[in-house]
């Protein structure tokens, strides 16, 4: 497990989660904006996980506005036979869409999935599409996972994907575009190349 780190200061009324102003709420001698950002705060120094706030690029929002939910419908049939698949003897495999991945901070915390839940077996992300593909024990509740992982700041989207959704985004458009362009670059390159492929007696003909 990580070493604490040393956490950049903030000003005496800044939250001490996501440096949102006029934080009224003490926890532990710090302050918060909502109880939100002080459960993400209290479960990152309880793990010894506040290098989270030292990546540079980390932008976090305040969670005073996200809704309060119940996740106990997760341990349903319904929704373990429609969200996960089996990984093996006593293991499940879910994978989540996490619409507030933004950064390499998300990233970095989401993967450390294993160290915080010991039942978790293993956690990666695709960023590009914004998932994170989970295996566990089977003797975790799938409620409680989804519900730590939803009080870090990371709510679930379990919407049903639409055709539309399940094409390639406008992102992946662009990387197809660009990767489209260079082959045609590459290839345009190449034919003023051929000759040297060809004998004297080919190109002579020619």
């Amino acid at each position: 497990m990580l070493a604490t780190q040393p956490v950049p200061s903030v000003s005496l009324n800044q939250c001490r989660h996501c440096t949102a102003a006029a934080a009224t709420i003490v926890v532990d001698n710090e302050r918060f904006c909502c109880q939100g950002c002080a459960r993400v705060y209290a479960i990152l120094k309880e793990q010894n996980l506040l290098d989270y706030y030292d990546f540079s690029e980390n932008r976090l929002a305040s969670l005073k506005e996200r809704p309060i939910a119940d996740f106990s419908y997760c341990d349903t049939d319904w929704f373990r036979k429609t969200f996960a698949l089996p990984a093996g003897v006593g293991r499940y495999r879910i994978r989540l869409k996490l619409p507030a991945i933004h950064c390499a901070a998300c990233v970095w915390l989401l993967e450390k999935l294993p160290t915080m839940l010991v039942e978790v077996r293993s956690a990666r992300i695709n960023y590009l599409r914004k998932h994170i593909d989970i295996v566990a024990s089977s003797a975790l509740p799938l409620s409680r996972l989804i519900t730590f992982v939803a009080d870090l700041g990371y709510t679930p989207d379990f919407s049903a994907e639409r055709k539309s959704t399940k094409k390639l985004n406008e992102y992946d458009r662009r990387l197809v575009r660009k990767l489209a362009v260079a082959a045609f670059g590459f290839g345009n390159a190449m034919l003023f190349s051929l000759p040297e492929y060809f004998s004297t007696r080919v190109e002579a003909n020619f």
